[in-house]
């Protein structure tokens, strides 16, 4: 297995979303930013499988939210 690694430079606000397809096959991007937009992270989570799960859940729905609340400096 090859993995896939990304490198961002992290900002106060900054949310990322790790997910299996299980979530983006049942739930569009729109809701899924939208959630995102106004939910906190443990609340987004939840809302975000269970609309998986409401729109059909033909797979397993995995998702893991980070927001970064704050930075120290190096």
């Amino acid at each position: 297995i090859e993995p896939q690694v990304q490198e961002f430079d992290l900002k106060t606000g900054d949310v990322y979303l790790l997910n299996s397809d299980g979530l983006t096959n049942h739930v569009s991007d729109e809701q899924i930013l939208e959630t995102l937009s106004k939910c906190a992270p443990a609340e987004a989570v939840w809302r975000l499988v269970n609309a998986a799960i409401v729109a059909g859940g033909s797979d397993n729905c995995t998702a893991v939210i980070v927001r970064v609340d704050a930075l120290q400096p190096a």
